[in-house]
C-alpha cells in the first residue's frame, strides 16, 4: 500500500456474504492499531467484501514499516471466523517522503 492512496481492498471470504451480519477489518502497524474498517463501509459481493480507504487514512501508517491486516466477521448462524494475520508493505509517497 502507497502512503497517501485511495487503495480498494478486495476479501475472499469462506461463506457467501448474505449471513454476514458484523465484519472488522483492523489494521495495526508497530503494536499499535492504525485504523478499523467497519461493516458500514464494507460493501459486499458473494463471497468478497470490498472497501476503500481515503487518503487522510493512509497518511496515517508509517513508508518503510510492516503492517499487518486481520479480519473478522460473524454470521447470522452465530459463526465467528477470524483470519491470519497478514502482512502489508507500506511504501513511501514522493515527495513527502524523501527524508
Amino acid at each position: 500500500m502507497v502512503k497517501g492512496s485511495t487503495p480498494t481492498f478486495t476479501l475472499k471470504l469462506p461463506v457467501h456474504t448474505d449471513s454476514i451480519t458484523y465484519m472488522q477489518v483492523v489494521f495495526v502497524q508497530g503494536n499499535e492499531c492504525k485504523l478499523i474498517v467497519e461493516s458500514d463501509r464494507i460493501k459486499y459481493r458473494t463471497d468478497c467484501a470490498v472497501f476503500t480507504l481515503e487518503e487522510w487514512e493512509t497518511l496515517e501508517f508509517i513508508p518503510g514499516e510492516i503492517a499487518e491486516i486481520q479480519v473478522s466477521f460473524s454470521t447470522n448462524g452465530g459463526q465467528v471466523f477470524v483470519s491470519d494475520i497478514k502482512k502489508l508493505a507500506i511504501q513511501k509517497k514522493y515527495p513527502e517522503d524523501l527524508y
